[in-house]
């Protein structure tokens, strides 16, 4: 570069309009990346070989160009594909499409930065049905190398354009919905460069979308599936399955294929499990200092993690699920949005910007408990948001509490109840310093006489950063319910069943607000299914306490035993949610206990002659993801 040149803040633009190796302008057509350490623009086209496996706008990559490089050789490193960068990549690129199909007769030179700095890219309004979905399936390979396509994908998207404010603006933002138009936020595309939409992440960061495991590259949850759907096709030898439940038509429960878990590796008795990694990232105005957390495997849809151990004490289920200190309610690590950040005791979490969500790691299904949410900045402070209540393990984690139907939350601006997305008046705003408590009842459902509804585990170990983890299909949200959150008069409305007793009240500073809900959705079978496609419960179905921040937020859980305000005439049947810590890990010794049984009788039926009718698959090897 020659001397006298001026770059701008983001350095993606400069007064001379030279960049690359080849001096030239950038150009909206012409896509290009930035180095990590010179922060130059390189074109891809420039590139040694020219790259053609990334779309111009991206912004999930790190690159140092030759003449930063050791060796002078160009590196290049693609990151986790998070939605909200593939879909703020996809709607650069229309608009660029979109623009060009208005100037048809315009040579290549008109696009260029010089011409180019005020186009307004916020001007230019898309549909996710319409527009961003044919094109994202058409550009998958480039946009999501690391993703396996599922079918929750669609949606998830439009939950990435509902909830990111601060990246996606809709054309009418009363009615900002899953069917809206939008637009980008900034208008200047020549801002796109790495880590512009979402910090740089490895795609070790979190747990792979695709995992290898031999020739035909399938993992063992995708086999999964197959071996699922193949199992169901089968007519079962009667002799060698079990006597199915009674048939009642309100009662449908799959039974999951059961795996034998590979061997273990000696060195799996000697592994010391170890925490999260935690780099402090933001350190509050009160002092207090929030981590980035890595190095663990993140819950995403359709998938679940937890960390375990081998077991010599269980020689057929072999691996048994274990805790980590702190030993008590907090925040569940794996089942945080990534963005968010939380702090040394996990127990207050804070976010920057658009609305993300952390649940607990303890969950209810049955019995009255109470819990409390500390504001310690909301209300709009500062542009700072929070809302906080309840959420099934359906609930998407980048969107706040009460977004769908799979969860309850409180909004701080107006004090309103929301849930499905509609805002119903309850109570005053509250804002920093308020303790907002809740108590929430759920009855136990009674069922029909023998009709018996057990506990599927369908675990999978796997090594992860040298780690045992168990993985599991997650619960997903079914079409039917995701349709409850934009009626239209042509399409049936879901009838979704509720559990009559149940409630949640609220209480602010220890003082009865009132009944915020009533009647919550059910959660049991079979109104829960996992990616599968099949409905059971495996021993977590219920609400979890949850928080969610915007812009700065900050709320802290109390579980008790003390509380801040412990209410008056609350009833001496309600319990702290506390103790369902130590409730869960009982209920997690003696699954494993009836595992343990079960997986032995099966094994003892597993024979070349019966191994087609015993619903026992054998998972060959552990493996291992860095």
């Amino acid at each position: 570069m020659d001397d006298g040149v001026v770059w701008n803040a983001s350095h993606t633009l400069n007064n001379k309009h030279s960049y690359c190796y080849c001096g030239a302008d950038r150009n909206l057509c012409v896509p290009d990346l930035q180095c990590s350490s010179c922060h130059n623009m390189f074109h891809l086209q420039c590139l040694t070989p020219p790259c053609t496996s990334m779309l111009g706008f991206s912004t999930n990559y790190r690159f140092l160009c030759k003449n930063c490089s050791e060796g002078g050789i160009e590196q290049l490193e693609r990151g986790v594909s998070a939605w909200k960068a593939v879909t703020a990549t996809a709607m650069a690129n229309l608009v660029v499409n979109k623009f060009r199909e208005m100037r048809p007769t315009e040579p290549l030179d008109y696009f260029s930065a010089k011409n180019m700095q005020n186009f307004k890219a916020n001007t230019f309004f898309f549909q996710k049905k319409v527009d961003l979905i044919p094109y994202v399936e058409a550009n998958w390979h480039l946009l999501c190398p690391d993703r396996e396509k599922v079918q929750t994908w669609q949606a998830t998207l439009g939950s990435c354009l509902v909830a990111n404010k601060d990246t996606y603006r809709a054309k009418d933002e009363s009615q900002r919905n899953q069917i809206s138009e939008y637009a980008l936020a900034n208008p200047n595309l020549f801002e796109f460069r790495s880590g512009y939409i979402s910090p740089f992440q490895k795609i070790g960061a979190v747990v792979p979308m695709k995992r290898y495991i031999d020739s035909d590259h399938m993992s063992h949850l995708q086999r999964a599936k197959k071996e699922a759907k193949e199992y169901n096709k089968r007519e079962p030898k009667k002799a060698a399955l079990p006597p199915p439940p009674p048939k009642r038509q309100e009662v449908v429960i799959s039974v999951p294929i059961r795996y034998n878990p590979p061997p273990w590796k000696p060195s799996d008795f000697d592994a010391m499990p170890k925490p999260p990694m935690f780099s402090p990232t933001h350190t509050s105005a009160n002092g207090n200092t929030f981590f980035t957390v890595a190095d663990i495997p993140f819950n995403r849809p359709g998938f679940r993690y937890t960390m375990c151990e081998a077991a010599r004490s269980l020689p057929s289920i072999m691996y048994r699920q274990i805790e980590l200190p702190p030993y008590r309610a907090r925040i569940n690590w794996h089942d945080t949005s990534e963005p968010l950040l939380v702090d040394s005791t996990a127990m207050a979490a804070y976010v920057k910007r658009g609305f993300r969500m952390a649940r607990a790691n303890v969950f209810v299904n049955s019995g009255e408990w109470y819990f409390e949410v500390r504001i310690e900045k909301g209300g709009g402070e500062d542009g700072a948001h929070v809302r906080v209540g309840v959420a099934r393990r359906e609930a998407p984690l980048d969107a706040p509490v009460g977004y769908d139907a799979y969860s309850y939350g409180l909004r701080d601006t107006g004090g309103q109840c929301v849930h499905l997305s509609r805002p119903t008046d309850f109570m005053k705003p509250f804002g920093t310093g308020d303790v907002l408590g809740f108590h929430i009842c759920l009855p136990t459902k009674k069922r029909a006489a023998n009709v018996d509804l057990p506990v599927y585990r369908d675990r999978i170990p796997i090594r992860y950063k040298g780690q045992l983890y168990f993985e599991q299909l997650d619960y997903i949200p079914s079409k039917s319910m995701d349709d409850l959150l934009v009626p239209l008069p042509s399409r049936p409305q879901l009838n979704a069943a509720s559990i009559p007793g149940s409630f949640i009240k609220v209480y602010k500073n220890g003082v009865l607000m009132g009944t915020a809900f009533s009647d919550l959705l059910d959660f049991r079978p079979p109104h829960s299914a996992n990616a599968n496609h099949m409905s059971f419960d495996d021993g977590q179905l219920g609400y979890f306490p949850a928080i969610s921040m915007f812009g700065g937020g900050i709320a802290s859980f109390q579980f008790g035993p003390h509380f801040s305000h412990v209410p008056a005439g609350i009833g001496p049947n309600v319990r702290p949610i506390c103790e369902r810590y130590d409730e869960q890990i009982a209920e997690d010794v003696l699954y494993d206990m009836l595992d343990e049984i079960e997986y032995a009788e099966d094994a003892a039926k597993q024979t070349p002659q019966t191994e087609t009718a015993t619903n026992l698959s054998i998972v060959q090897e552990l493996k291992e993801f860095n």
